[in-house]
């Protein structure tokens, strides 16, 4: 069966899901139920072990899980929802991903968008049901249809994609605008890549740099790499600053984007737009190498890393790793 990560748009894309969805991917997309009441008991407990802040157990929380499996079995859905995202992430509540999707359809066939959005999650990438992308589709249009914005990026993920429905990037953009507007950092990020790039949609630098840089600024990796390259072609047609564009390429590497990190080990070691550092370059190469996907960015980082290596003494080589290694544990890499 395919995986989220693995479903492809297209040999002319040559982008897949998970570069859509995001580094985190589809795992961490499951919502935080804000509009729940914040004084209820069941509501902490569920923004604390969705968002990974509270690890208490069943027996710490045992009166207030009781009340809500109550509420949720008298039909109300939004403690519907809350239960089935405990049974997803397994915290207090027994990890079933049956039991969650069931929840969710419970909540989701009376109207819930977060129910609809959950279950569309639950087909999206198929945990507790059998993935269906048309299902998915159908799911995260009930919930878009009700202005919840992570259905709509994942409506405009798809119709980018052409998955459960014919590829459409009109619609993937209205999707992602829609998404955009309402804060969803990814949906932005995407957004402007699309009026940047103008795949069967108009380009528009302007906007595109407008919701790059508000993607950029909420961490977004690719939009960072992104404002990278544009500032680099704004420097080669003279009307740029290139520390800009080396910003966001460092940026992008500090948070592990392993293409920023291959462009960042090529201008240390040439001493582009920054003093000439091997110990650095390395660094950066080594971590591009052993990160990027088996494709031709991976075989230009090894090439790059021989290049340097042979320019540089076993101290600095010994200096480089340690770096290297530092950066991978202080991420849990």
């Amino acid at each position: 069966m395919a995986t989220a990560s693995s479903k492809r748009i297209g040999s002319s894309a040559q982008l897949d899901t998970a570069f859509l969805i995001g580094e985190s991917g589809v795992g961490t997309a499951f919502p935080l139920l804000q509009s729940f009441h914040a004084n209820e008991a069941a509501a902490s407990i569920c923004l604390g072990l969705c968002d990974g802040t509270d690890q208490a157990s069943a027996g710490d929380y045992g009166e207030a899980l009781y009340a809500l499996r109550g509420r949720a079995n008298e039909g109300e859905p939004l403690p519907q929802v809350i239960l089935g995202l405990l049974h997803h992430h397994g915290q207090i509540a027994p990890q079933d991903d049956r039991e969650a999707a069931r929840l969710f359809r419970l909540a989701a066939e009376q109207g819930e968008p977060q129910g609809q959005y959950c279950l569309g999650l639950s087909y999206f990438s198929g945990r507790g049901v059998s993935e269906n992308d048309t299902e998915a589709a159908n799911w995260f249009r009930r919930s878009a249809e009700q202005g919840l914005g992570s259905a709509q990026f994942y409506l405009g993920v798809m119709s980018y994609a052409g998955l459960g429905m014919a590829q459409d990037m009109p619609q993937a953009q209205k999707f992602f605008h829609l998404a955009a507007e309402q804060g969803h950092v990814r949906a932005q990020s995407l957004l402007g890549i699309m009026y940047l790039e103008g795949r069967d949609t108009p380009t528009n630098a302007a906007e595109a740099r407008r919701w790059l840089q508000r993607a950029a600024h909420q961490g977004d990796l690719e939009a960072q790499f992104r404002l990278g390259l544009v500032s680099s072609a704004d420097t080669q047609g003279a009307t740029g600053d290139s520390g800009e564009a080396l910003s966001w390429f460092r940026r992008a590497a500090d948070g592990g984007h392993a293409t920023a990190q291959l462009i960042m080990g090529i201008s240390c070691r040439a001493g582009r737009d920054m003093p000439r550092d091997l110990v650095q370059a390395y660094k950066w190469l080594i971590l591009a190498a052993s990160r990027e996907a088996p494709d031709e960015n991976r075989n230009t980082a090894i090439h790059e890393c021989e290049t340097t290596a042979a320019q540089m003494t076993p101290a600095q080589m010994a200096e480089a790793r340690r770096l290297a290694q530092a950066w991978l544990e202080a991420r849990g890499s």
